[in-house]
């Protein structure tokens, strides 16, 4: 059987919590809910949204007819609308919809009217007209919107309630604006619109399949917009100040992008300045924009045949610690539409063999248990399980021993891989390092970094994704290593700022449940095991490796012997993500 390189991850929030109880969720001021440049910037692209001449006026007041032709828009797609599809045409128009709009060709948007009175999506205000340019108010739209998906029990009363039932209001900004009934910006139209697209119709499906389905846009113009509009503000700058917080005294690895996915989920709980100080570490600045993002990353990987990575969420309630309390129902509903999260109950006889069991079969058994207690109100765990082949394997008759000096000065003699090729190459006065692809498909770049440095690099992670490599010929040596770590990441995250999340009397985390309960983030425990052999590593990518022509012989190679501890990461190139970043200092 051929070996392969795999590496998994865990990483648990233990949210604690007592009886007492906090306010509900307060709803945001108009001023206190920023505009949406990251969602009108999406649906643009995708060709749901258009601005004027003065530009996207995302600050400007929605009128009735704007918001009527973006929920056709976004519900139906531009080409049935345009095109006639459905049925529907211009020429089907015969008489005035409304007393105050009277003539088809003089009213920009009568097609648009027409199809969502007959669609049911709209009434008029009463007495058969229309306002057309009077502003639209939160409820109005939602209810626009929630027609057109097919939803034909809504109305603007109940409007808030089975938009947040639904999944399409699963943020602070969009409640506020509907529950409170608030003239909208178009802004607001925007945020609520990027989010209808991961809600499903009343059929079951999802909004954006259908529009792909009806050729208003394809899948992979979806999901190159939705990995790359909403990719999370430098995520690299997050690995490094983890980075900085691992220890020096043994070897490490960890997952940024899975710490900061469990604690995105976790982020989606909170409120206030809780959830500010949680955004502000991680380095997102829309957590819509990022639960988009992660939805969309997760599906990407999830479709790949030529490598295994594997992203799975899951949501754990110990109803014994204080009994009646559950998730709230948009919480647990944002968790499954946007980080396909399960959502359990257990109790504090099962809890810990429960969600054991479940970290064991994500991580292939490769980390087979990460709890010891069931003190705990809710969990929140993320795990990744990576398995790769090199896109150029080493060689087994080429592996043999030579000597490794660990940071403490003690030599061992352990088992290098060896070979000599083409690879990506980079040096300067205090860096040396190579890039090793991975086989990928589906159009991603995936490598392992493998870096030797003279001196401490404060930003070495940002650093290797930024490098300007040249296929250069190198004899390479490299160490056939496995490890493991475990670290509790509570005091590294406060040390970037997150304090309140763990502070019993200041943390709010009341929108995660369902009933007002204190509740604070107890520790965040992170776990994981890395092996690397001839065969593979983890990560995947399609590197072009360039032969230069023009010479009898081959260049003399550049020689990279990894034997002194070194750094290494595996990064997804074609999205900018560092899947995994660790060090080998120490022979175990």
């Amino acid at each position: 059987m051929k070996k392969l390189f795999a590496a998994f991850m865990a990483v648990f929030l233990l949210v604690s919590g007592s009886g007492a109880c906090l306010a509900e969720e307060r709803m945001l001021s108009r001023g206190e809910i920023p505009l949406d440049e990251t969602g009108a910037q999406v649906l643009q692209e995708l060709g749901l949204f258009y601005g004027t001449e003065d530009g996207p006026e995302l600050e400007r007041n929605v009128t009735r007819v704007e918001a009527v032709v973006m929920a056709v828009r976004v519900t139906q797609g531009k080409e049935q609308v345009y095109e006639g599809g459905m049925g529907w045409s211009t020429g089907a128009i015969s008489s005035p919809l409304f007393r105050d709009i009277v003539y088809p060709q003089h009213f920009w948007a009568y097609t648009d009217l027409f199809r969502a009175k007959a669609q049911g999506i709209i009434a008029g205000t009463g007495d058969g007209y229309f306002e057309p340019e009077r502003s639209v108010t939160g409820r109005e739209f939602a209810a626009m919107l929630l027609r057109g998906m097919d939803y034909t029990d809504v109305t603007t009363e109940n409007a808030y309630d089975r938009g947040v039932e639904l999944g399409l209001l699963l943020n602070n900004f969009t409640k506020s604006v509907v529950k409170q009934d608030m003239p909208l910006l178009r802004s607001d139209v925007v945020r609520i619109c990027h989010a209808a697209l991961l809600t499903k119709l009343a059929d079951g499906r999802q909004l954006s399949d259908m529009l792909i389905e009806t050729g208003a846009f394809t899948g992979e113009q979806f999901n190159d917009v939705m990995l790359c509009d909403g990719v999370p503000a430098a995520p690299q700058e997050f690995a490094d100040k983890l980075n900085a917080e691992m220890p020096a005294d043994k070897n490490y690895m960890f997952s940024p992008l899975s710490i900061k996915i469990a604690l995105a989920m976790a982020a989606n709980g909170a409120e206030g300045e809780t959830r500010e100080e949680m955004l502000q570490a991680l380095g997102i600045d829309d957590l819509d924009a990022y639960n988009a993002y992660i939805k969309g990353l997760m599906e990407t990987y999830a479709k790949q045949s030529l490598f295994q990575l594997n992203i799975a969420n899951s949501i754990w309630l110990n109803t014994d610690y204080v009994p009646g309390v559950r998730f709230s129902a948009p919480f647990s509903e944002l968790i499954a539409a946007y980080y396909s999260g399960e959502s359990r109950e257990v109790n504090n006889g099962n809890a810990v063999d429960e969600v054991n069991a479940w970290v064991d079969e994500k991580t292939n058994g490769k980390i087979p248990e990460i709890l010891s207690e069931s003190d705990f109100l809710a969990c929140l765990v993320n795990a990744v399980y990576f398995k790769a082949d090199w896109r150029t394997p080493f060689q087994p008759e080429a592996t043999y021993e030579q000597d490794f000096t660990d940071r403490a000065g003690a030599v061992h003699s352990i088992d290098f891989m060896h070979d000599t090729r083409y690879v990506d190459y980079y040096e300067d006065g205090t860096l040396q390092a190579v890039k090793l692809p991975y086989k990928t498909d589906g159009g991603l770049d995936i490598n392992m970094y493998i870096a030797l440095a003279d001196r401490e690099l404060p930003d070495l992670l940002t650093r290797l994704g930024t490098l300007e490599f040249q296929s250069r010929r190198v004899q390479l040596a490299l160490p056939k290593f496995e490890a493991e770590f475990s670290t509790e990441l509570k005091e590294s995250m406060q040390k970037l700022g997150m304090l309140r999340a763990f502070d019993e009397t200041a943390a709010q985390f009341g929108p995660m449940y369902d009933k007002p309960v204190p509740s604070w983030i107890g520790s965040i425990l992170h776990k994981s095991y890395i092996k690397v052999d001839e065969a593979g590593t983890e990560a995947a990518a399609v590197t072009a490796v360039v032969m230069p022509g023009g010479s009898a012989m081959p260049e003399e190679p550049v020689v990279f012997t990894a034997d002194r501890p070194f750094t290494y990461v595996i990064r997804d190139d074609a999205n900018g993500e560092i899947l995994f970043a660790g060090e080998y200092a120490f022979v175990e």
